[in-house]
């Protein structure tokens, strides 16, 4: 490696791969730009859409249990949930919501399990007066506690 030819060309290589080097970083440096720029964009100019089907399930307003004062709580709930995943920056404010969310989340939870407790209660209560009074009709009551049956 005396010649000063591998020399030239040992320099030039080294030239190469570092103009290729500068550029794959001026490259990178400028892809995370581009995408910062419109990440921004559309944080400030999109709007929040919740596209969540999870949601509807836990409105299920055909339980006979179900009335104004419980749904009234699932509102309640529904929206500290979307409150809170609506606000993108971090901090006390998003803890705060945070923490409206799952306290809603408990009342709900709570006073559904509650009620749901009290309606089959009061349901097994009707199953055992019928059976004392009516054994037909005690019958039919349990018939109804089965699946739906589908027509």
């Amino acid at each position: 490696m005396n010649n000063s030819i591998w020399d030239q060309a040992v320099n030039d290589l080294t030239e190469r791969f570092h103009r290729v080097q500068m550029t794959q970083s001026h490259l990178d440096d400028t892809y995370t730009n581009a995408c910062s720029m419109i990440y921004s964009e559309m944080d400030s100019y999109t709007q929040y859409r919740d596209i969540s089907k999870t949601g509807g399930k836990l409105l299920r307003l055909s339980e006979p249990y179900w009335f104004d004062k419980l749904k009234e709580l699932w509102r309640k709930y529904h929206e500290k949930e979307k409150a809170f995943l609506r606000l993108k920056d971090p901090g006390k404010h998003k803890s705060k919501l945070r923490l409206e969310y799952k306290v809603a989340q408990r009342t709900f939870d709570k006073r559904k399990r509650q009620i749901e407790r009290e309606h089959h209660k009061n349901k097994l209560l009707d199953i055992q007066k019928v059976c004392t009074d009516n054994p037909r009709e005690f019958w039919n009551h349990i018939k109804r506690l089965g699946p739906n049956k589908k027509n």
